[in-house]
């Protein structure tokens, strides 16, 4: 399983068409095979900052939905409501238990 961090740095104002679009990307990556879940969080001292948070079966599945035509055309869009350029970070579970147990291996 792994976890995408999208942070998003919006413009000020922010308009109803930017939170449109974050809401296009998110139900349209909920259709995609490999979703798991996801969740949009906005900044409490800064509503011009949002994470969202999706989860992925595999790394695979997250790939294809990067690479999707419907994803491709909602992005292009929402470059017009960001301040600064997306940032995007890829997490794997961390296995705790196989740590402590003298594991090292991803």
């Amino acid at each position: 399983m792994v976890t995408c961090m999208i942070t998003w740095k919006l413009k000020e104002p922010v308009s109803v068409q930017c939170y449109r679009l974050i809401f296009d990307l998110r139900i349209n990556a909920m259709n995609q095979p490999h979703y798991i879940s996801s969740k949009s969080l906005q900044d409490y001292d800064d509503p011009t900052k949002v994470i969202v948070l999706s989860k992925w079966a595999c790394i695979e599945g997250l790939n294809e939905w990067f690479k999707s035509p419907e994803r491709e055309s909602i992005v292009k869009q929402m470059k017009s409501c960001l301040k600064n350029p997306t940032k995007y970070k890829i997490y794997r579970a961390l296995k705790l238990k196989k740590k402590l147990e003298g594991e090292f291996t991803a």
